[in-house]
């Protein structure tokens, strides 16, 4: 029987050499950063859709209890900000936005703004514009600052 010699890649024992062993570390350590960061960007990701949905829940409401009636036509506020006393660090802000067409029909554009407390002052969560009848100007009872 011959045997053969040289083989350079012969196993001996079955058991694994030292570049293996380093090779199959760096691939699993790559999977486990890769598998973190995908994590934490999905937890991130959640979060700001769950501040978004809750934002746009806010909005909903206030639209809802800040709807002119024929009672109070002026009731929803053109110029004002707040905070919610319900939900701590929250806040709203609303303003004229001039709007030529708007003025022509005799009416005003109003940005209504809800910040979240994960949210920069310059970023709101929602941003609503809604045009209204341009308010009457007998009373400014409804501009200022104001918690709800």
């Amino acid at each position: 029987m011959k045997r053969r010699r040289g083989t350079f890649w012969r196993r001996r024992n079955g058991g694994l050499t030292l570049v293996e062993a380093l090779v199959g570390t760096a691939i699993l350590g790559t999977v486990l950063v890769s598998v973190l960061v995908a994590d934490g960007r999905l937890r991130r990701q959640a979060s700001f859709s769950e501040d978004h949905i809750e934002a746009c829940r806010i909005a909903d409401a206030f639209l809802a209890e800040w709807w002119p009636t024929v009672e109070e036509p002026n009731r929803f506020p053109r110029q004002g900000s707040g905070e919610f006393f319900d939900r701590p660090g929250w806040s709203w802000r609303t303003e004229i936005i001039p709007h030529e067409t708007a003025e022509q029909l005799k009416a005003e554009v109003i940005s209504l703004e809800i910040f979240s407390p994960k949210c920069t002052e310059p970023h709101p969560a929602v941003h609503v514009e809604i045009m209204l009848p341009q308010m009457e100007k007998s009373g400014d009872a409804s501009e200022g600052n104001d918690t709800y």
